[in-house]
């Protein structure tokens, strides 16, 4: 137990950082920061319309005055992943669990420290298959889709050496903002769409569950 608690610290120094490039809740608070104690030298204008160059540590974050954040990020990920399996535990449609289990993803990307641009990728075979098998979830993948690509052609490109990244100051204030901005409102989406989808399953059951159980109303009937 000790070896595992130490191996456990080891692994928070490592991640010492609010957001790794995460399109999330966390970016936006690195980028508020730093524009913040910018401001004397930028002015309001230049200091929040300036870049975020750099990772913001936890450590540095916690130099500042603030709280150390990963107990609250840590029970707020807790909390909406049990609201989430909460909400289809009576569901037994795959689409419903695989659009949940993406919904954890998104949830964790989302609220966590310390997560790096890539961590939301598991989402979207997940929703690849949910939509796949209810039309009414495409909308969301396509979405998760193009937040997740765009996270990562902010800054790397489209690969390894390879350039060819959106500008991040096309729209004025850092695109990584606006993409954290409109990720956390996907996630609220998500949500809704988990809740209506798992509503919609359990009042019509799907199409196996209901010939099983017409084949055994005529079994039933014959004897």
């Amino acid at each position: 137990m000790a070896e595992r608690l130490a191996g456990l610290r080891v692994l928070l120094r490592r991640r010492d950082i609010l957001s790794g490039y995460a399109a999330n809740v966390w970016w936006i608070v690195n980028y508020a920061l730093r524009a913040w104690y910018q401001i004397p030298q930028l002015g309001w204008m230049g200091a929040f319309l300036a870049p975020v160059r750099r990772i913001l540590a936890v450590s540095t974050f916690q130099e500042r005055g603030f709280p150390n954040p990963r107990p609250l990020a840590t029970s707020f990920v807790l909390l909406t992943s049990a609201w989430g399996l909460w909400g289809i535990r009576r569901s037994t449609d795959l689409a419903v669990h695989a659009l949940g289990a993406a919904f954890i993803v998104h949830a964790f990307f989302v609220l966590s420290v310390g997560v790096h641009e890539h961590h939301m990728m598991l989402a979207v075979p997940l929703l690849a298959l949910a939509a796949a098998l209810r039309p009414s979830i495409r909308p969301l993948f396509w979405t998760v889709s193009l937040i997740v690509a765009l996270n990562m052609d902010l800054f790397y490109g489209i690969g390894p050496g390879l350039g060819w990244s959106v500008p991040r100051g096309l729209l004025l204030v850092d695109l990584s903002v606006l993409l954290s901005i409109a990720n956390i409102a996907a996630c609220v989406w998500h949500s809704r769409v988990l809740v209506r989808e798992a509503a919609d399953a359990v009042s019509q059951p799907s199409d196996d569950s209901s010939a099983a159980r017409s084949h055994l109303a005529r079994s039933a009937a014959a004897t």
